[in-house]
Order: structure tokens, then C-alpha cells, then sequence
């Protein structure tokens, strides 16, 4: 799957669920490779991007903190944009916390359906629980287990009130969103309210925006929206905390009375222990087609310079083809008359077959090669239109984010251009 942003701009007018002060938020699009990014336009335009390092779980919600800045209570907004499978947007705020409209994620999702969805030209990632973990505090516990979906089977328990006990297994990789998770609304006991706002939460919330429960009834006149709601937002703030990472993820969830701290905490003990790895989409895939290298290499027409890898090992050899046609636009100028491939397009040809080399890897995948040094440069032989280039490339070392390759540029078996090439990655 690729990554996606939205058409065009959609805003949103409302309060805050935990500081109750007035915000208005407008989503707006962004480019591949940016991710989730929040701007407040109140505080200097100062940006805070969406990373796990700086994201917290707390009793009532999920803080994203940079120093002294806060983004609180974003997981209602993470969840709609993962519905949409939206990766990359930038979104002004003029205060500290997103809306919380009607309590729920419907009208975001709703609004970004409407404003229409954009694919773009750079591959999402996919995570995958590769062993199970475990996470547990105060009797909650969240586990995760290996599976090629991505799926939740919780229990929600509040004995001795309207809640009772609800249980929920979903398979988030198949189901209808705005059926009944997106619509599912946020809640509390009202004995805990009291408590909330002394400490400075929910001082946005009321009935319009939350479901409150006293003792063995709902407050809310208009009732449920549809049975277990409750459980059913519990799946809500998960599926937006785990969208935090930024990525698809492929593993099934056992949660037991589970929310933000342990949601965000698994997250983070499973990349440290190794249970949640990046699936490379190129693994064991050695021939890979023009539309494959374009989701790897940042270059585009006129200077995308290989049409197909036709051979690699991944971070060891590579070997590309580059048709070079008549109506490429450096023999306008290089010779019209006797018209020759320019020697430095070709190293740099050999160039990004070794980029594709090595940020097929994935502990390179995003990254953008840059060009450090050339050494031994030899240009044997010209390169005219009709000729098929055959790129060969070897990696002689790789040492944290710098290296380098080898590289022989061929006609017919011929060498016609070669050089060693040294590179950063960033």
C-alpha cells in the first residue's frame, strides 16, 4: 500500500474535551515522507510531529510532548486518519488540544471522505508482530501475537454499573469503520468527574460529547448508538494509539481492561524487544518494475535515470537497464548533431541502481542517498540513442548511515563507463 494524503484542506470548530477551550483545526495536505505533523499557529507556527519517542499514554487520553509543548487527547483524530489510511498531513491548530466534536471520530472521518483521498508515490510501511509480548499494570493487561491481519479481542469490565462486562473480537483489516467503531463515543462515570475537572480534565466534556454512566444508568437520554459502545471506543483509542507509529501493523491484540499507557507502552517494549519488526515489501524480490523503483528513489522524470532492476540481492549487488531513447532531453543539447549519452548522467545512473540496492533494506527504507565522492571514474566508450544500458553495482561497505559501491555501466557485454561511488544516507 502506498502512502496518501488528502485532496485538499478540511477544518473543524470546536472545544477541547480535557482544557474546554475553543479551537478551530484545519487538516491540510502534505508530501510523501512527512507523516503526521500538528502546527500551532498560536505559539509561532511551532511544528510537533507525531513520533512514539514523544508520545504518552495517560489515564484519560494521549499526549504528543515536545519540551514545554503539548498536543493533548489526539486519538480520536490518529483513529480517523488511520480509517482513512492517510499518512502524511499537516494540521494547524490555534490551541493545545484537537476538537472533540461529538465525542467519537465519525465527523473527521466523515469530512476527510469527503474532501476525497490522494494516493501517492511513496510505499507506507508495514510493521508485524514477529513473538508475543506482553504488557500489564493494576490488572490491565495487552498482549500481541503473530498473525498476517490486524485484529483486537477485548474486554471491557466495570462491574456493578450500567456498563457491566462487554467483550469485542474485530479483525481491523476487514471491517466497515464508520458502521460502528469511528461512531463509537467516549465515557465516564460521573463520580469521576468531579475528580477530573479538580485536576484540570474534562473541562470541555458534557452530554453533547461524552456518555456518562451513574451507578446502573446511562445519563444520556438519547441512549446508546448501538450495543457495547463502550468496548467499542476502547477499540477506538487503540486503533489510534497503534496508529502512532506511523505504519500499517499486522498482529492480533488480546486486551483485558486495557487503554492509552499500556497501548502506547507495548508499542514501545515491542520495538525494543524485537517482537514488532518493519516488513520489507522487497525482500526476495530481485526484479522490480519501474513503479517499484519510484517507491524507493525520491528521482522523477527527467532525471529517474533506470527503468527496471533486473537482478538484486538486497545491501550486496544490484543490476538495472536504462533504455536510452532518441527523444531523451539531454541530446538536445548534448550533441544534437552526434548525440552522446553525458558521462556524468551515467555515473549517476549507477548511482541510483545503488540506491535502490541499498534502500531496499529495512534499516534504509525513506532514506534519501546523497553523493559524497567519486573515485576511478573511467568513461571507455560513448553511449548513443538505441543502446540498453546495463547497470551493474556492488556494495563494498556500508558503515552506519555512509558507504560504498562499485559500479560498471555496460553496452552488449561492453564496459563503457565505471567508477566507485561514496554516499550518505540521511
Amino acid at each position: 500500500m502506498n502512502q496518501k494524503t488528502l485532496k485538499k484542506a478540511v477544518s473543524f470548530k470546536d472545544i477541547g474535551l480535557h482544557t474546554g477551550k475553543a479551537v478551530t483545526m484545519t487538516v491540510k495536505p502534505a508530501p510523501p515522507e512527512t507523516g503526521i505533523v500538528f502546527v500551532k499557529t498560536h505559539k509561532n507556527n511551532i511544528k510537533l510531529k507525531v513520533n512514539l519517542d514523544h508520545v504518552e499514554g495517560v489515564s484519560r487520553g494521549t499526549n504528543l510532548t515536545y519540551g514545554e509543548e503539548t498536543i493533548y487527547t489526539f486519538e480520536h483524530l490518529m483513529a480517523a486518519i488511520a480509517a482513512c489510511n492517510l499518512t502524511n498531513l499537516e494540521i494547524e491548530l490555534d490551541a493545545d488540544e484537537p476538537p472533540i466534536l461529538d465525542g467519537s471520530s465519525i465527523i473527521f472521518y466523515d469530512e476527510f471522505k469527503k474532501v476525497g483521498i490522494e494516493e501517492q508515490d511513496k510505499i507506507r510501511m508495514v510493521f508485524k508482530v514477529v513473538k508475543p509480548s506482553i504488557i500489564e499494570d493494576n490488572g490491565a493487561m495487552l498482549m500481541a501475537y503473530p498473525d498476517n491481519s490486524f485484529s483486537i479481542d477485548y474486554v471491557l469490565s466495570y462491574p456493578n454499573t450500567y456498563i457491566g462486562t462487554q467483550h469485542i473480537n474485530v479483525n481491523l483489516s476487514e471491517i466497515d469503520f464508520g458502521e460502528k467503531l469511528l461512531k463509537a463515543r467516549t465515557f465516564c462515570l460521573l463520580q469521576e468527574v468531579e475528580l477530573q475537572r479538580k485536576i484540570g480534565q474534562a473541562l470541555g466534556g458534557s452530554l453533547e460529547n461524552a456518555l456518562v454512566v451513574d451507578g446502573d444508568q446511562l445519563v444520556n437520554k438519547e441512549g446508546l448508538r448501538f450495543e457495547n459502545e463502550f468496548a467499542w471506543h476502547k477499540i477506538l483509542d487503540f486503533f489510534g494509539d497503534m496508529n502512532i507509529l506511523g505504519a500499517e501493523i499486522k498482529g492480533r491484540f488480546v486486551g483485558i481492561k486495557s487503554g492509552h499507557r499500556l497501548n502506547s507502552g507495548l508499542l514501545k517494549k515491542m520495538l525494543l524487544d524485537g517482537s514488532l519488526i518493519m516488513e520489507n515489501p522487497w525482500l526476495n524480490k530481485d526484479v522490480l518494475e519501474l513503479q517499484d523503483i519510484k517507491t524507493i528513489l525520491p528521482h522523477r522524470y527527467p532525471f529517474l535515470l533506470v527503468d527496471r532492476i533486473i537482478k538484486m540481492d538486497s545491501g550486496v549487488c544490484a543490476t538495472g537497464i536504462k533504455a536510452v531513447t532518441g527523444n531523451e532531453e539531454f541530446f538536445n543539447g548534448h550533441f544534437p548533431d552526434t548525440p552522446i549519452m553525458p558521462g556524468v548522467l551515467i555515473v549517476e545512473a549507477l548511482a541510483q541502481v545503488g540506491g535502490v540496492c541499498l534502500l531496499s533494506m529495512s534499516q534504509h527504507i525513506g532514506r534519501t542517498p546523497y553523493f559524497m565522492g567519486l573515485e576511478q571514474v573511467k568513461f571507455r566508450r560513448p553511449v548513443r540513442p538505441g543502446d540498453l544500458l546495463e547497470l551493474e553495482i556492488e556494495v563494498l561497505k556500508v558503515r552506519g548511515s555512509t558507504g560504498k559501491i562499485s559500479g560498471k555501466a555496460k553496452v552488449n557485454g561492453k564496459v563503457h563507463v565505471e567508477a566507485k561511488l561514496s554516499f550518505m544516507l540521511k
